[in-house]
This record gives C-alpha cells, sequence and structure tokens, in this order.
C-alpha cells in the first residue's frame, strides 16, 4: 500500500485486504485501501462520490466466517424474527376477522328489510302481517352464503319480528348474534344480541 493512502486511513482498515474507498483531502485525492489487483481498476473508475467515507461506516455486517464461508442466522436473530411475527399477527388478525364479520352483517341487515317490504304488501292484501317466508306469502329466502338463517314471527294486525341469526362461518359473531327488525303499531325498532350495542350492530 502506497504511503500517502495509509496516513488517511484508520489502523483497522490499513491490514484488510478488502476495497475501501476514500475520496477528499485537500487536493482532493483519491486513497484506496486495496490490493494491489483493485487499485487499477479504482483509479479508472474515479467519480466524486463524496458520501464514500460516510458509508463505510453503515456497511452491513460481514456475515462470513474466518474461512470465507457464508455464516447462517443465529437462533437468537430466528427468535427475534418469529416473536416479530407473532406480535403483528396477534394485532392484525383479530382485526382482519372482525372486519369480515361486520361485512358478513350486511347480508342480514338486506334480507330484514326485505322481508319488511315484502310485509307491507302482504298487509295490504290480508288482515295481518304474515308469518311465513315461504313462497306465496313473503317469499324470502335464507342468504345462499349459509352466514345467517331467517326467521318471521309475532305476528297480528299490526306488529311482526322478523330476526336473522348467524350461522356457518358467522356464528363465531359473538358481538352480534342475531339482528331483529321489530314493527309494532307502524314503527320499526332495529335490535339485535350480543356484546355490541344495536347501532353498531345495524351500522355498516
Amino acid at each position: 500500500m502506497c504511503e500517502p493512502a495509509r496516513q488517511f486511513l484508520p489502523p483497522a482498515c490499513v491490514n484488510r485486504a478488502e476495497s475501501h474507498t476514500y475520496l477528499g483531502g485537500a487536493n482532493d485525492q483519491w486513497f484506496a485501501c486495496a490490493d494491489e489487483r483493485h487499485v487499477a481498476r479504482l483509479s479508472a473508475a474515479r467519480e466524486d462520490f463524496t458520501m464514500i467515507p460516510m458509508l463505510q461506516h453503515f456497511r452491513l455486517p460481514d456475515r462470513r466466517d474466518a474461512q470465507g464461508r457464508a455464516r447462517g442466522f443465529t437462533l437468537i436473530e430466528v427468535m427475534i424474527v418469529v416473536a416479530i411475527i407473532a406480535i403483528i399477527a396477534a394485532v392484525a388478525l383479530p382485526a382482519y376477522f372482525d372486519s369480515v364479520r361486520k361485512s358478513r352483517r350486511g347480508e342480514a341487515i338486506s334480507a330484514l328489510n326485505q322481508i319488511a317490504q315484502q310485509q307491507e304488501r302482504w298487509r295490504a292484501n290480508n288482515t295481518t302481517y304474515s308469518n311465513s317466508l315461504a313462497a306465496g306469502a313473503l317469499n324470502v329466502a335464507n342468504p345462499s352464503s349459509g352466514y345467517y338463517t331467517l326467521s318471521v314471527g309475532g305476528n297480528t294486525a299490526t306488529a311482526y319480528v322478523a330476526t336473522a341469526t348467524a350461522a356457518g362461518a358467522q356464528a363465531s359473531d359473538a358481538k352480534c348474534t342475531t339482528l331483529t327488525l321489530s314493527m309494532s303499531g307502524g314503527t320499526i325498532t332495529y335490535g339485535s344480541t350480543g356484546t355490541a350495542t344495536p347501532n353498531k350492530c345495524w351500522n355498516r
């Protein structure tokens, strides 16, 4: 190694065989910490990268052993990655499934509103509201997805209760186990059972 270059390099760099480039100095000289095979190539490719001295301090750790073979990850590094993934999963997965259950409630809400419309048509031609979802009465079927089952009861001349009960994959919806639409004296009331309030269950 040439002496002019040696004085600008830290002691740890002088004895290393790896290539380290340093630019700058009073005379804008190029100094290289390299073996003789790299000197000509580095000199021919000279460019004014003023950030190179700074970037040398942020190099990724050398993942090779004393014989130059690539090292694998240590057990601690693997455990850290697994812990990070577990934390992300613990936070993200419940929020994701809650969002999916909330979107499925839209089927129940649409079905109950359809029952309400069909009930008014039925009542216009009959003395009471219907207690049957079958064809020939309200003609409303359970959602094809299987997430809810529908029922209607409590029918009188002025009242009825339509209910959508979570089923199948949606049965895990503890917040809104059932959604109800109740008619009484011309007033519709929206209700639900579960840990959430009716407003949250009906709010899509």
